[in-house]
């Protein structure tokens, strides 16, 4: 079984691997990740085990509970989640508070859908770079 102290141990060891500054709490004494702006220490990470690892965990809103006003953490430590996932092999490895960029099958799927118009031409002032993209080819 997978333990809250292994938890935390894996957690701060990608976020070193990962670049992130290890520092100690003032006043506290507790090991705490700088994640640029805001900081999340090893109490926050010990009260986010074990909801963290659920298959559909949202990551930013468990941490805004724990820890509120850290939205900076909230990708960074969803990246460390995931590599936790996949090297315990953990369940899914989806987050639903993790944002990433469509890829470029599922840009052109959804500009298609809007029916944007394909072939020569120009395009009206008002296009996006992504539809002149498009247009032009460039992603599909």
């Amino acid at each position: 079984m997978y333990t809250q102290e292994e938890f935390v141990s894996d957690v701060f060891r990608i976020a070193q691997e990962r670049g992130y500054r290890i520092e100690t709490c003032r006043g506290k004494g507790y090991p705490q990740i700088d994640f640029g702006i805001k900081k999340l220490h090893a109490e926050h990470i010990k009260k986010l085990y074990p909801n963290v690892l659920e298959e559909n965990a949202n990551i930013g809103k468990l941490i805004d509970n724990v820890a509120p006003g850290r939205p900076c953490a909230h990708a960074p430590f969803g990246r460390i989640v995931e590599q936790i996932r996949k090297e315990r092999a953990l369940w899914p490895k989806k987050f639903t508070s993790c944002w990433r960029p469509p890829t470029k099958s599922q840009t052109c799927t959804r500009l298609a859908e809007r029916r944007i118009p394909q072939g020569p031409g120009p395009l009206p002032r008002n296009s996006s770079s992504i539809a002149r993209c498009f247009f032009q080819k460039e992603l599909c």
